[in-house]
């Protein structure tokens, strides 16, 4: 007889990597040996979390609890969902169990007695039955045992929404597939299962009666279909439930139906209210900071994602960006959320989503009632920093479908929204509502903004969460089913309405007659649309202003002079600037002062002259705009200029999230109109106050949107004799016929703005049409449009409005205006000496100017501020020349001014090269009198040509006073390079076209300006000259300068500046060679092993202007350059200059420190010289190379001949030599012996230089022998405690312990490396490694301060050494430190239990190292740690 007995099945682990177990009958731990909860219960995740955290658990980082939990589910419904014997897992059967009220079972009676004494409040009652044990030490009653094997069996439903790392498909094993497959094939369950066989031909018969007549249902059917078979065919009904939960109506459903559990009563009613504000709040003060504040890759994936679930083509690889249209936003997220609030409430969502959404309206409710229901942003904060708006829109939208016929919430709330309920006026004459169909578009715009929405809440969501990736977020969002079956339906509808057939309402005559919908615009009316809306202005302004002197401001025959009124003088809100004009009448100053207001005015008289001004803005400036864009205009985006009004509309459609139609258009008014606009914003500075009947009274008009518009549109119909108001669709379509009928496409290819030539004409040059428009067509101003739009509706352009008379001398306020618009509203002077140099250069007209404002000064705003102020004015300015030395330099600034100037767009800036002289064709640049630039950048190449071949074209535009004035940048250059850069000879003959110049140099020697002067101008009398001396050369800020001299200079270099990038992820380097080979061996190097963007330039390298703009905008990291790189040009991120070699000059090291501007230095910046250590050889070619340019400076007169004074200057600043002896030679601080060499006398110690730094911490002989004998004395003790260690442990006081003692006290709960007492395994560890390599001994941990006990883990004898104890007392010491911190801290705030936990390990972690490093940090902190237990030898 065969007594053995099968031995009961132990809980299957699904994965290596888990520590949990599966059983048919729930989950299992390993760790603890215990379960966790029962399968099928709706608060198992809460139950598994309550074990973790008790239990102190460890997982992984990238695992969601609920994720896990729902695999680990899924798993035991793969492997046990079609067993119905469980009798191998039951240890015991049929035994007496304990069962309680509430649901818990126990074997024991004693403790179902406790549990019920402790719940007696609650009405527990216990009762005895049968049950089983089971191997996963669970008890199951018998009677559920019966259900399980009773069951049906059911389709396993994947959850598709696991972002653990640890799924359904790793879960299962190999062993589990060979089930046999018809255990998989297992039909859906339905109540009814005729509606399974719906066909989409009886859906289209259902909804056919509703759909509109020019399109069709099938984009619709399948959802359609889902939506039948969900309600069993009450599809109708449930549509209007559906809209009437849709409405906010205080909580109350419109359409009652039966079994109806909407009685929310009053508190839900307000809670509900409270989160749609809360929602509305979040959309318009958060939710934009959320997206924008995540990083480009995730933004990209987002939308990359949602496109191509809609179309397998993406036009552009944008990044996700949040609408501009917040209100249509809001709108439709209150619809999801009172339908998904509602749907909860009665109980109709599924039951995996109502579990994930119930904890979140929990939590609405709690913060309703902890806020009193204020929507204040205290609340709203609160909601999202739980997650409860985020995780709302995230859980609704990763639903996932337990078939093919599984009807999706998000599903719902879309194709309700396919219909709406119109009103109706019944026989009886009262209104009804009647259930309609929408069209395409509109439906196709709305299942878009869904998307969208769901987007914004995901993105929310990956903004505001720890500790779970992006990555995995994204991984739910792209296994979900709700957007693959919404997205489609964007792209069928699209199609479908770009096939309707489109009814054109609007025609034009050939004589110009144009007929829009019902309306009949004839060419006699509009081509004096002009006049008539003058003389509108004309009466309206009659009944606001007392006597008709205003009229001779509007006249076009007096010249007018338009300013903008600063703050100072006018006590405005916002920072406006409003317009001051005046005009002069046979020498009369006529200005606004004579406008005088009478007394009463109508309200109405204001709306209708602000609607006469909206007229003019919408049709007048060349194409109309929208009426919404009006209302965007911002105050900066309105300027005066030619004698007319300039505005920015821009437009934000946006066609698709690929295709972005945002466009910011310039428009202009004719000069007519424009001086109307005028006296209107004076008008509107005196009345706007309290009222909201003006535009431009705000920072941007947004103001009007209050306006009442009946003005402008009776003033429209009284313009053009309309019987009738038109809609501002056909105001549009009037202008854009206008535009059609004057610049019809095919007429001299206007809509190229290029002009051509008829066939025939073209042949006559040998040459086709095509041929003659692609090569010799010209262009077309863009004013000729503007002229030709204003002309063809009355304006008379016979009139030159341009004013050319000169500016009145520029005071501090006009120059300080001039930098806010430059800079910015909070602008400011850098120093005194900018702000004398700024006024001189818009006020002199006479005197040559010197400057030697140091680098980071703001010299080159002298040349961009006159030429701002005469834009600001409306005038052209006049001609400025500007010379720049180098290539690279003159790239960098004509970038740099044009990213300045980009609001004054009557500013011209040209440049030019050696390359685009010809000796004898004038520059087309100069050539053509009346379009001169307003600057002109030169090469000193260029300058040098333009002198030699067209000097007198040069003097004919100064005697016509078109040029005013030429500036020298970086003059200094001339006295190192004069000798093999022949034009800086042409450049003395400037100063003979009579024309101020202003010379400016950061660097040049105090002693030799004089001479410069006397070269440049003929005279060495300061006093006849404009100075601008700086006493700082380097600035207030001043930054650390060393110097390291070794023969691998080139490769030390290139290690510090790879390790100073990786240290500062945010800061760039420029590096500054001597020699272009250096500069080739420094680039080889770094482009290896530099995992950023690097480029070299020097003199004749391709590419300089490409680089000098990536530099600027800061998209190279590294910028290697030899000295042409040093003047002018600078990254705003520059913090380490890396000079490599000895550089030619002393001004070539001022230069470089200058790269790091002195407002943008820190205490990171620095400046570091790498140079060789034996230097004569080069120094001896360099000397020979400063006594030639020496000599040609005196043969060209620049230094005299026999002036020893001037000579010593000469050689202190400008040789290698010179150089060479600061950097190895020159006693003292670095920056004062530089001054020195420049001649400033710089008496203070900079003290952070390496000189100053080795001077400041040098120690006494005395102080350091004192120091030694404390090293010593610290030394001995330490030895001392080293030796009781051999014999016995500190912590435990035992002599067998190892040094094991401290973590073993603490691994009773969790695992503990024994390194840095983190939650790992000491295998694994790499924390200790990177702190103690090449210290101590890994093993004792030993410090390594002699050669005695120089050895590492091989080598280390643990017999009758100290062991591990060393490391123990280490681990003892930190958690002592530790539970002092513990006892002193006090905080408020906690985190979540399981987020706690893991911020502390973390930071315990992190301690720990810092707590290790501390100690050996070096052999004296390392004996002053074990001094701290000097008592421990007693």
């Amino acid at each position: 007889m065969d007594t053995t007995q099968e031995k009961p099945i132990q809980p299957f682990q699904p994965h290596p990597n888990l520590n949990f177990g599966i059983t048919p009958f729930g989950i299992y731990c390993f760790e603890c040996n215990l379960p966790i909860g029962n399968i099928g219960s709706s608060g198992i995740i809460g139950t598994f979390r309550k074990h973790i955290n008790r239990k102190k658990h460890h997982i992984s980082s990238d695992q969601c609890i609920s994720d896990l939990v729902s695999s680990l589910e899924n798993a035991i419904k793969y492997r046990y969902g079609n067993i119905r014997n469980y009798d191998k897992w039951f240890e015991m059967k049929n035994t007496a169990v304990w069962r309680c009220s509430c649901g818990l079972i126990t074997k024991s009676h004693f403790n179902l007695t406790r549990h019920i004494e402790s719940r007696q409040e609650d009405g527990h009652i216990g009762k005895k039955g049968l049950g089983h044990f089971t191997t996963c030490k669970r008890t199951i009653e018998n009677n559920t045992i019966l259900e399980m094997m009773n069951k049906p069996v059911n389709i396993v439903s994947v959850d598709t929404t696991s972002t653990s790392s640890v799924t359904l498909s790793t879960i299962t094993s190999s062993s589990d597939r060979n089930i046999p497959l018809h255990n998989y094939c297992v039909p859906v369950k339905s109540t009814n299962n005729k509606w399974l066989t719906t066909t989409l031909e009886d859906v289209r018969k259902v909804f056919d009666k509703y759909k509109r007549l020019d399109e069709v249902l099938d984009p619709y059917l399948p959802l359609l279909k889902l939506l039948i078979i969900w309600c069993e065919g009450n599809v109708i009904k449930q549509i209007e439930r559906d809209l009437a939960l849709m409405e906010n109506n205080n909580g109350v459903v419109v359409v009652p139906v039966e079994n109806n559990k909407d009685d929310y009563g009053k508190e839900n009613e307000s809670v509900l209210d409270f989160f749609i504000e809360c929602i509305c709040q979040w959309v318009k003060g958060y939710c934009r900071e959320h997206v924008n504040i995540l990083d480009g890759n995730i933004r990209r994936q987002l939308h990359s994602y949602f496109e191509e679930s809609m179309t397998s083509v993406t036009g552009y690889n944008m990044n996700f960006n949040m609408r501009e249209k917040e209100d249509v936003i809001c709108r439709e997220l209150k619809t999801i959320a009172c339908m998904v609030w509602k749907l909860h409430n009665n109980g109709e969502i599924n039951q995996a989503l109502e579990s994930l959404l119930s904890p979140i309206i929990k939590d609405v409710h709690d913060i309703h009632k902890k806020h009193l229901g204020s929507v204040s942003r205290q609340a709203v904060e609160e909601l999202i920093y739980k997650l409860v708006i985020q995780k709302f829109l995230y859980f609704t939208y990763i639903e996932s479908k337990a078939n093919a016929y599984s009807l999706l919430l998000g599903h719902r709330l879309v194709m309700t929204r396919l219909f709406f309920l119109k009103k109706k006026r019944s026989a009886s004459g009262s209104t009804e509502r009647e259930l309609s169909m929408r069209s395409c578009g509109e439906f196709g715009s709305i299942v878009s903004l869904h998307i969208h929405i769901y987007r914004l809440g995901i993105a929310s969501l990956i903004a505001c969460t720890e500790g779970i990736s992006w990555k995995y977020i994204m991984e739910n969002v792209t296994k979900s089913s709700l957007c693959h079956a919404l997205s489609p339906i964007i792209n069928k509808v699209k199609q479908m309405n770009n096939n309707k057939v489109e009814v054109r309402s609007k025609s034009i005559k050939d004589n110009g007659d144009i007929s829009v919908q019902d309306f009949n615009f004839p060419r006699s009316i509009w081509s004096r649309m002009i006049g008539s809306l003058i003389e509108s202005f004309n009466n309206t302004l009659s009944e606001i202003i007392v006597m008709d002197q205003w009229k001779d401001i509007v006249d076009l025959k007096n010249q007018i002079i338009v300013e903008k009124m600063t703050n100072e003088k006018n006590e405005l809100k916002h920072n406006l600037m409003h317009y001051k004009f005046y005009v002069n009448l046979n020498g009369k100053i006529i200005d606004q002062s004579v406008i005088t207001f009478k007394k009463e005015i109508p309200l109405t008289t204001f709306e209708r002259l602000t609607g006469l001004v909206m007229i003019s803005l919408h049709g007048l400036g060349l194409g109309s705009t929208r009426i919404t864009e009006l209302f965007r205009i911002m105050q900066h985006q309105v300027s005066w200029s030619n004698g007319s009004f300039y505005y920015i509309t821009s437009s934000n459609k946006r066609r698709s999230s690929n295709i972005s139609t945002k466009k910011v258009i310039t428009h202009k008014l004719p000069a007519s109109v424009s001086r109307y606009l005028l006296i209107y914003d004076y008008i509107g500075m005196e009345f706007s106050k309290g009222r909201n009947t003006f535009l431009f009274t705000g920072t941007s008009v947004e103001i009007g949107c209050n306006y009442d518009n009946q003005q402008f549109f009776l003033e429209f119909a009284r313009i053009f004799d309309l019987s009738s108001s038109c809609s501002c669709l056909v105001m549009r379509h009037l202008y854009t016929s206008i535009c059609n009928y004057l610049f019809p496409a095919n007429n001299n290819n206007f809509d190229k703005s290029i002009v051509s030539t008829v066939a025939c004409i073209a042949e006559m040059s040998g040459h086709s049409a095509e041929t003659h428009e692609h090569f010799y067509s010209s262009t077309i101003n863009k004013e000729t449009f503007f002229d030709k739009y204003h002309q063809s509706l009355g304006e008379d352009i016979t009139i030159d409005t341009t004013l050319i008379d000169p500016l009145d001398l520029a005071s501090q306020s006009d120059v300080l205006r001039c930098l806010k618009v430059l800079l910015g509203m909070n602008a400011n002077f850098l120093s005194e000496l900018q702000r004398d140099l700024l006024m001189d250069s818009c006020n002199n007209q006479s005197k040559h100017t010197i400057c030697t404002i140091g680098c980071g000064g703001g010299k080159s705003l002298s040349w961009i501020v006159p030429a701002v102020r005469y834009s600001l004015n409306g005038m052209r300015p006049k001609l400025s020349i500007v010379v720049i030395p180098y290539g690279f330099l003159l790239d960098h600034h004509v970038s740099s001014t044009f990213s300045l100037i980009g609001q004054c767009s009557n500013i011209v800036v040209k440049k030019l090269k050696g390359t685009d002289i010809d000796d004898n064709i004038i520059p087309d640049v100069l050539r053509d009198k009346g379009s001169l630039p307003g600057l002109l950048f030169l090469s000193l190449e260029a300058i040098g040509l333009l002198v030699q071949y067209h000097f007198r074209h040069l003097e004919l535009l100064q005697s016509e006073g078109l040029l005013s004035k030429i500036y020298i940048d970086e003059c200094h250059t001339l006295l190192s390079e004069l000798n093999f850069r022949h034009h800086y000879h042409q450049i003395a003959k400037l100063a003979a076209l009579n024309v101020p110049m202003v010379v400016m140099s950061g660097s040049i020697h105090r002693g030799l300006i004089k001479n410069f002067l006397n070269f440049m101008f003929g005279s060495m009398d300061i006093s006849s000259y404009n100075v601008f001396l700086d006493k700082d050369l380097f600035g207030s800020k001043l930054l650390r300068i060393e110097h390291v001299a070794a023969v691998d200079y080139i490769e030390k270099s290139c290690v510090r500046v790879v390790e100073y990038l990786k240290e500062h992820s945010d800061s760039n380097v420029h590096v500054i060679v001597s020699t272009v080979n250096e500069g080739r061996e420094v680039y080889a190097k770094l482009r290896l092993w530099v995992g950023f963007s690097c480029a070299f330039i020097y003199r004749g390298s391709d590419g300089q202007d490409v680089i000098a703009k990536k530099w600027k905008e800061n998209e190279i990291r590294v910028l290697i350059s030899t000295t042409l790189g040093l003047v002018g040009n600078e990254s705003s991120k520059t913090q380490l200059v890396c000079i490599v070699g000895l550089l030619y000059n002393i001004p070539s090291i001022v230069q470089s420190i200058g790269r790091i501007r002195p407002m943008r230095r820190n205490n990171q910046s620095l400046c570091v010289i790498y140079t060789g250590v034996d230097n004569r050889k080069r120094l001896e070619m360099a000397k020979k190379d400063s006594k030639d340019a020496h000599t040609q400076l005196v043969k060209c007169k620049v230094l005299p001949s026999d002036d020893n004074k001037i000579d010593a200057f000469y050689f202190r600043s400008m040789s290698m030599t010179a150089v060479n002896n600061w950097l190895f030679s020159d006693p003292g601080c670095r920056l004062a012996r530089l001054g020195w060499r420049l001649g400033f006398e710089i008496k203070e110690e900079c003290k952070i230089c390496d000189r100053c730094a080795n001077t400041h911490v040098r120690i006494s002989s005395s102080l350091k022998k004192k120091q030694m004998n404390n090293n010593q004395r610290l030394k001995d003790i330490g030895v001392q405690v080293l030796q009781r260690l051999r014999q016995t442990c500190f912590c435990c006081k035992s002599s067998l312990c190892s040094g094991t003692c401290v973590v073993r006290s603490l691994g009773s709960s969790r695992l503990v490396c024994y390194h840095c007492l983190g939650n790992h395994r000491s295998s694994r560890c790499d924390y200790y490694k990177p702190i103690l390599k090449g210290k101590v001994c890994f093993s004792c941990y030993r410090y390594n301060y002699s050669p005695v006990c120089n050895h590492d883990y091989d080598t280390c004898g643990k017999d009758g050494e100290i062991k591990e104890r060393l490391r123990a007392l280490i681990q003892y010491d930190f958690l002592e430190k530790k539970k002092q911190r513990i006892s002193s801290s006090s905080s408020s705030f906690r985190y979540p239990r399981q987020r706690q936990q893991q911020q502390q390990q973390q930071e315990e972690e992190y301690c720990f190292r810092k707590h290790l490093a501390g100690i050996y940090a070096n052999a004296e902190s390392y004996f002053t740690f074990l001094c701290k237990y000097k008592d421990f030898t007693a």
